[in-house]
Parts: structure tokens; sequence; C-alpha cells
């Protein structure tokens, strides 16, 4: 048998389904031709798979693992849904489609197109190292709220992903923000593993306290409390800094994965707009801004409820029965990659622990039969399941789809909210309500102030924006409406006609 780490859970979606979570990437050692033998940390206690594709694919050594699908499906979720109430507001044609900067950081995995750099300006740096996409959809939330306190003058945000970024070229930098991510037990993620090596290695050297001196740094670690090296790369990350002489603008940040971790971060990002408030040479002459000085920031979710969304371009073409975007990409000779899959049967489903265990894990046994796939000791194999014909039906009826609708989804280029069309091709809605949203995951606060921005009854826009906003009598209707009954977007949709 042969270990394996699951790389994204969504519990409160995995108490909802049969299978529990929309996307896997896992790492396992290969065990036979044609039989992936994998060990996945399970969140939930099924013991049954429905049938599911996988996709096989083999990354260049120094390159990242695929992001995770399943925020960027529970974004573009939003996004169609958002856009059913503007296409019943401007009638038909070419539509926009709607989802908000904030909704950005929901997604993951996207190309981010940074902010253009002022000619003779200076930047603020937004470093993630991401496994499953949150460390992404962090640092594209917190470069909507920055921007948009301190934004318009002679400094811009950008973000990056952290193997884009070197110990040695931090030096040409005045300001560097780092969402960093912790892996299993202390380990950096997979992206982060040569930045975080170089920088520990940097730290210790000789000359090691003037290296980064004239630099400024903000850290926060991503972590689960699970695990006993809580936090630990984006911690020694922290310290690395301070000890190659970065001045450190507040203390790290720390987001348990088993809790709140939005909470967490919203509160981390309260600290770090009131730190950067006076901070000319830094975030230029908007650091001085009197109405924020002394102003404690409301959180992402309450300020991207005052924001409008971005947008998608749909062109609504003619109805079809013809299934689209389904050529068996092995067959075209592309090779192997997340988008590319392969049916594989399951001939093994076996829980290991104990019932007396309070964790879970899965051996999980597929066959990939006469495919063309291969798997080798490093491969990357991700679990791409379909949502149920009766969830599609159920969400089709709720947002008055005809399922068999085909539509093409554009990003405009003035769109910077980082959420990407799911496929260059047409898409009839059938697909893409199967295929490419998430309609049992939990849906986070920018997804409530996207909803909050479409409402047009008083009481329940309220209610919503109420809902994305860190205020206490927020997070507690967000506790009760949201997260004690397992509520879904789906679920929030229906609630809120």
């Amino acid at each position: 048998m042969l270990s394996a780490r699951a790389l994204h859970v969504f519990p409160a979606a995995a108490q909802r389904c049969s299978f529990p979570e929309p996307f896997y990437f896992l790492k396992a050692r290969r065990d036979a031709a044609s039989i992936l033998r994998l060990s996945l940390w399970w969140s939930a206690s099924s013991s049954s798979l429905p049938p599911a594709r996988v996709s096989v694919s083999r990354p260049a050594m120094d390159s990242a693992m695929p992001p995770s699908l399943g925020a960027v499906a529970l974004a573009l979720l939003v996004a169609v849904v958002v856009s059913v109430i503007l296409l019943r507001r401007k009638g038909s044609g070419a539509v926009s489609l709607a989802s908000p900067a904030a909704v950005a950081g929901v997604s993951q995995g996207l190309a981010v197109a940074p902010a253009p750099t002022p000619p003779q300006g200076s930047r603020v740096l937004i470093v993630f190292a991401t496994q499953t996409g949150t460390a992404e959809r962090f640092a594209k939330s917190l470069r909507s709220e920055l921007e948009s306190r301190f934004g318009g003058g002679e400094v811009s945000f950008e973000v990056a992903p952290v193997e884009k970024v070197s110990t040695r070229g931090l030096r040409s930098e005045k300001c560097v923000i780092l969402l960093m991510a912790t892996y299993g037990d202390g380990e950096p993620t997979d992206d982060a593993v040569d930045f975080h090596e170089s920088l520990l290695t940097a730290s210790r050297a000789p000359d090691a306290p003037s290296s980064l001196r004239g630099l400024s740094h903000a850290v926060f670690a991503l972590g689960n409390r699970q695990y006993e090296h809580f936090c630990a790369v984006g911690l020694q990350a922290h310290a690395a800094l301070a000890r190659l002489g970065s001045a450190a603008l507040l203390e790290a940040g720390t987001g348990d994965d088993d809790a709140d971790i939005d909470e967490d971060f919203e509160r981390w990002t309260a600290s770090l707009t009131t730190a950067l408030q006076g901070r000319e040479d830094l975030v230029g002459a908007a650091g001085a801004d009197p109405e924020g000085m002394g102003r404690s920031p409301s959180g992402l979710g309450a300020r991207a409820a005052l924001q409008e969304p971005g947008s998608l371009e749909v062109e609504v073409l003619a109805p079809s029965h013809e299934r689209y975007g389904e050529a068996d990409g092995w067959r075209q000779g592309r090779g192997c990659s997340a988008q590319d899959t392969v049916g594989a049967r399951v001939l093994c489903v076996r829980e290991l622990h104990s019932p007396l265990s309070q964790r879970s894990c899965v051996h999980v046994e597929l066959d990939l039969g006469d495919s063309p796939a291969t798997y080798c000791a490093g491969d990357h194999a991700g679990v791409l399941p379909a949502n149920s014909p009766e969830l599609v039906a159920r969400a089709a009826a709720r947002l008055g789809y005809d399922l068999s609708q085909v539509v093409l989804l554009r990003v405009p280029d003035s769109d910077r909210s980082g959420l990407a069309a799911p496929s260059a091709a047409p898409l009839s809605v059938r697909q893409l309500l199967a295929q490419f949203v998430d309609l049992c995951g939990s849906p986070g606060k920018s997804a409530l102030a996207a909803l909050a921005w479409t409402a047009s009854d008083e009481d329940e826009r309220v209610c919503l924006q109420s809902m994305a906003t860190s205020s206490p009598e927020g997070r507690a209707l967000f506790h009760e409406r949201v997260v004690e009954p397992k509520a879904s977007l789906l679920d929030l949709l229906e609630a809120f006609p």
C-alpha cells in the first residue's frame, strides 16, 4: 500500500455529499502500472465512492502542484448566480456576469494580472505560498482591500506566487507581505520549498543582519492546529526575515484551517491596514488619509459588500443537445494535465482507522484500465467528481436556467478580479452546473457579499451584508445561518429568493 496526503478537504461539504470534496490532489508512490493505491486523509466517514474521473499529471521538478479547483468552482457558481440577476435586469444578448473583486478571493489557482507599476512609483509585493489555494485567495482579497484603502496613488499592489520570488530579489523591494501555508506537519508547500530553504539558509549567514535592511514585511501563516508544528513555515519565515534585517510591520498572524481561518485573516488584515496608516514611505500619500487614521477596518467581507462586482462577458448561444468540451484529451495528444481526464474504476475503499479513532484515513484503489495514462512516483492524481443530476436540476430550477442552453464565457481585458472562464469553448448550462461549479461547498463571506450586492429585497440585502462582515452580530448570524446548518450556497439561494 502506498501513502499519500490529501491536500484539500471541505469538511462541511463532505458531510453533505457522498464524495467528500470536489477536488483532490495527491502525491503517492507507484504500486503497479495500472492500479493506483492511495491513502486519502478523509474528513468524513463515508466508505463509498461514486464513479469519478481521474487526471494524472507529471510536473517538472521545480513546478508547483496544480492548484485546487474547489474554490474556483464555488467562485464560478457565485458568478453564474449573479449573472442570472443581471441577465434578467439587462435582457438577452451579451451581458455582464458579475463576480465581485472580493469573490476573486474565493477563486484559486488562476492567473493573476498584477497591477501596473507606476513609472516612478514603488510597489507593495504580496507573495503567496499555497497547496490548496487558500493563501492565493487571501492574497487576491488582500490586494483588493489595500487598493481600496491606499490605491490611486504612486504605489501599486502586486500579487505573485512564491516560486516567482527569490530571497535575493527581496533586496530590491520596500515592502513585502507573505501569506505562507504550512503543508502537513511543519513542511513548506510544494511551491515554497526552494524559497523557504533559501530564506532560512540566508538568515544563518554571517552577514544576515544587514542583508534585507530597508525592507518592511508582514506575514500571515496558514495552518491547522491538529498538527504539532502549527503554522511553522510562516512563523519561520517571519523570524528569518527579522534576522535578515527586515522590519516587521506587525506580529505574524496565524490562521487555523480547523476553525475559522477566514475570520483569522480578517482580524490580521485589520491590524495590517492600521499598521500601514501613516507609512507614506510604503503606501504613499494615501497612507496619511485622515479618514483612515485611527479607524479600524471593518473587514474584507464588509468592504466587499460595498463594492460593485467585476464581470465576465457571457454570450448566449442557441440551445443545443450537443455535448461540448468533453473531448478526450488523451486521444487528442495533449498529454496529461488537470484538464485531461480518464475514466477509472474504483476497486476498493477501506477505512484504515478503528471505529474508536476520531480521525479517518481511507485506502482507495483505482484501476486505470487500458487508458494510456501512466503513474510514477511524484505524479499528481486528481479525482474530479461531478454534481449529481438531482443537484443540477435543483440549481437550474432555482436560477431559472434551461439546461440545454449553451453559453460562451469570456473575461474582459479590464477585469482584475482573478476569476477565469472555465473553458474557452462553449458549454451547456448542464455541463457548467455539473462539472464546473461547487453546489455543495459552504459559501465564504465574499460570496455572501456578492449576493448582497445583487439582492433586490432590502431585508435580504441587509441580512446577507451583515453575514459578510466581521462584526459580532455578523459573525453570530453567519454561524447561525451558514456554519451550524452546514448550508451550501445553493441552500442560501433558496433561503433568499
